[in-house]
């Protein structure tokens, strides 16, 4: 099979098409590069043509790759799909357009650009830049050379690939929906206060008595109690890397996870996660995963951030860092409440100000995660809240361990179809 090299700005038009005063747009659809991770968008931003950040910038069309030139390692890239006339990106994207379609297939390019060794080659230029953060520029992209097949064979290796990346992208869309019914109940029952009653009728909407509760200033169901949580963990620990046992170029061993690891309840990034050599597992005393843990970190840019782990976890045996809580209540009917109401904006707003309230370290200690007080239903109610969440959890957790086998494969995949150590017929 022939090859032959070109640069990505041969092959490519870099950053070919900005916004202009002339162009007719009221409203923007607005994506910036936190909002989207190995082409998976969070979430796009709505602005006025007046109101949009001034990185509002980079035009996009169908097929076109972007790749953050921010922190290359965090992996803030993608390749757009038919985007509506006014999506705008930041210009803390290169976007990239290929030139011949007839030569070179965007996908494939796609591939070649993202795969760890040159986001990692990437990512080393932009620790040696001058600027105040990680950088690089347009034309360390540009100047990437890759070898490249006939066209046919990069569409079939990009095929393979793609093919992966489909069913990731599907099973994330599916647990972003089970996830949202599961909310979707809990804030029907315990903030709306509607759970079936006695008759089986909606408790507040038919007139359940309500009295007023002085903690949390505001009215609850008669025969519910306000609980701190230190008085119902039977678990609060957080865990400890023991020293020199992170080797960054270990590709399989103990799971070190922090929260640059998590993406999605229970969705793992293989590519962030750092691993200990199997022969300290017997020296790990602390921080060690069980089902039903609940994570909160507690320091850092992600100071309240929280989810939960359970069985289809795909590792035997991991463990968290210094910088995460593992929590556990005596009571197992309350774990999945205590997720929920952990991840509402009020309690992810204590817990920033608890973080930053320290001047000396920033972040949450143990004192402040056993002094929140929370709203604890009756027991009845918690029982059947979480037999009706069992099922959409238990369905989120199994697609996520498909997930992470998925995403394994691919990883695995990429390089060595890139490298023509796996051939394609």
């Amino acid at each position: 099979m022939e090859l032959k090299k070109y640069k990505l700005g041969e092959i490519c038009d870099l950053n070919l098409s900005s916004l202009k005063s002339s162009d007719r747009m009221d409203d923007i659809l607005y994506l910036d590069t936190s909002s989207i991770t190995e082409n998976a968008i969070s979430g796009f931003q709505v602005v006025t043509r007046q109101s949009a950040p001034s990185r509002a910038q980079r035009k996009v069309k169908h097929n076109t790759i972007i790749f953050s030139t921010v922190r290359p390692n965090q992996n803030h890239f993608g390749i757009m799909r038919n985007p509506q006339n006014n999506l705008i990106v930041s210009s803390g994207f290169t976007t990239l357009d290929i030139k011949n379609p007839d030569e070179f297939d965007a996908d494939y390019v796609y591939y070649k650009l993202t795969q760890p060794r040159t986001v990692n080659y990437l990512h080393t230029l932009a620790q040696n830049s001058v600027s105040a953060y990680p950088s690089i520029n347009p034309d360390d992209i540009g100047n990437l050379m890759f070898e490249f097949p006939s066209l046919d064979h990069q569409r079939r290796i990009a095929s393979v690939l793609s093919s992966l990346d489909s069913k990731i992208s599907l099973n994330r869309r599916i647990n972003s929906k089970l996830e949202a019914l599961a909310k979707q109940l809990y804030d029907y029952w315990f903030v709306q206060f509607d759970f079936p009653d006695a008759n089986g009728n909606p408790y507040k909407s038919s007139g359940g008595k309500m009295v007023w509760n002085d903690v949390l200033k505001r009215e609850i169901p008669e025969g519910w109690e306000v609980k701190r949580l230190g008085d119902v963990l039977g678990k609060l620990s957080s865990g400890k890397r023991p020293k020199g046992g992170i080797d960054k170029a270990l590709k399989d061993g103990i799971p070190s996870l922090g929260a640059e690891c998590i993406d999605d309840l229970g969705v793992f990034d293989y590519g962030s996660t750092p691993y200990l050599p199997f022969s300290y597992r017997d020296s790990i005393t602390t921080g060690i995963i069980e089902n039903k843990d609940i994570l909160v970190y507690k320091d850092g840019a992600y100071v309240g951030k929280t989810t939960l782990f359970q069985d289809g976890f795909p590792f035997e045996f991991a463990c968290v860092n210094e910088h995460v809580f593992l929590i556990h209540a005596k009571d197992e009917n309350l774990q999945e409440y205590l997720l929920f109401t952990l991840k509402t904006p009020t309690y992810y707003e204590m817990m920033q100000k608890f973080g930053k309230a320290k001047a000396a370290q920033p972040g949450l200690n143990q004192d402040d995660i056993c002094r929140i007080s929370f709203l604890a239903p009756e027991t009845t109610i918690l029982k059947k809240f979480r037999e009706l969440v069992e099922v959409p959890f238990h369905l989120i957790f199994s697609q996520s361990s498909e997930i992470a086998t998925l995403t394994k494969q691919r990883d695995e995949l990429l390089p060595l179809l890139m490298n023509g150590q796996v051939t394609m017929k």
